[in-house]
This record gives structure tokens, C-alpha cells and sequence, in this order.
């Protein structure tokens, strides 16, 4: 799933909200049901995670597309904010095997990208332990 970047006039756009966060963004819900276990889940829950943010028009928190403001910029603390919410609902869906390497990531952004690297890493490892015992099977069945 893929966004055009779209810009953003100085921070004012649905991507905010300021002051108290009530219903659908409260740091209370949970984005998913399914939560992150490992290796075998990721795929399944990073496109779940994609649909429920691009559903909720916040997806530009964890792809970059919303970076935090310059600091002397006044929406810099709904930034803040925002921003914590979402890394809070990312944090809700990670299991508490995984929790602890990811809690530190200061930025919804920092710890989508620190799932990617974690995760697609190991993934691409498992695909090519895969395809050389597929080769092997093959090549151990084939009569010279």
C-alpha cells in the first residue's frame, strides 16, 4: 500500500487533533485485534495497521509523510501529541514478548521503521534458509 505524499499547510490538517483526545482517538483503543507475536504475524499486522491509520487519515505519522514540526512553530505540541497517541496504539498491538525492544523509539515514525528493520530483516532471512532447501529437496531428488 502505497500514498502520494501530500502536503501539509503548517500543520493544520485532519491529521491533528488538539486539545483533549475523545472517541476514535483516544490512546485508550486499540487499533488492531491482532496482536504482533513475531516473525510469523508481521506482514498480516503491518497492512492491518496501514488500513486502520489510512482509515483514520494518520498514516503520515508512522510513513513520514508528518514529521515533527520546527521547533518554534506553535502546532509543534499537537504534534507532540498526536504523535504519542500513535505510538501508543502501536505499542498496544506489539505482544509483551516483543514490547521491550521497541519501547524506547521517541517518534510513531522511529518505531514504524524500527518494526520494518526488525522484522522484514528476519523475514527476508527465513526466505532464503527456505528457497535453499527447496533447492536442496530438488537437487537431491534429480536422477543424472
Amino acid at each position: 500500500m502505497s500514498y502520494d505524499p501530500i502536503i501539509v499547510d503548517n500543520y493544520t490538517h485532519t491529521y491533528f487533533n488538539s486539545g483533549n483526545q475523545k472517541g476514535n482517538d483516544s490512546s485508550d483503543m486499540f487499533l488492531v485485534s491482532t496482536l504482533l507475536t513475531g516473525n510469523k504475524n508481521y506482514l498480516q499486522w503491518k497492512f492491518s495497521i496501514k488500513i486502520a491509520l489510512a482509515a483514520k487519515k494518520k498514516i503520515g505519522f508512522i510513513d513520514g509523510i508528518l514529521s515533527n514540526p520546527a521547533s518554534g512553530e506553535t502546532k509543534i505540541v499537537d504534534w507532540i501529541s498526536n504523535d504519542c497517541i500513535f505510538r501508543s496504539w502501536l505499542l498496544k498491538s506489539i505482544s509483551k514478548e516483543n514490547f521491550g525492544a521497541f519501547v524506547f523509539a521517541t517518534t510513531a515514525n522511529e518505531l514504524w521503521n524500527e518494526l520494518e528493520e526488525h522484522f522484514s530483516e528476519k523475514i527476508g532471512s527465513m526466505i532464503y534458509q527456505l528457497r535453499r532447501h527447496i533447492a536442496s529437496i530438488t537437487q537431491g531428488n534429480a536422477s543424472f
